[in-house]
């Protein structure tokens, strides 16, 4: 699995980047064979002004199932990407459960 961490109108320090890829190499390694890219985009919406405005958009390709795409919005990066991640590794679970069962109905059948 490759990992792809980019951002537009945010600086990102080195520990967010290091924080980011353990996360998803945590919720996304079991699927490792299955996965082909994830790719990270971080950005800040409203730029220095402050608020809700921190968007993380996490798109997974998976073998088979094509791309998945969660994205979320909140006050930090982490914060951001923590819920992000857990709706993309959600999403990608429920893919592959799908191609499992369907291949079970047809060797079934």
């Amino acid at each position: 699995m490759r990992i792809l961490i980019r951002s537009t109108r945010l600086t990102l320090h080195a520990e967010d980047v290091d924080y980011i890829t353990k996360r998803l190499w945590f919720a996304l390694g079991r699927f490792a064979d299955r996965v082909r890219t994830a790719r990270v985009t971080l950005s800040d919406i409203n730029s220095n002004k402050g608020g809700i405005d921190k968007r993380c958009i996490v798109e997974v390709d998976v073998d088979g199932r094509g791309k998945i795409v969660a994205g979320d919005v909140d006050t930090t990066i982490r914060s951001t990407a923590d819920v992000t991640i857990a709706r993309v590794s959600r999403a990608v679970a429920r893919s592959v459960r799908r191609t499992l069962d369907r291949r079970h109905i047809e060797y079934a059948g």
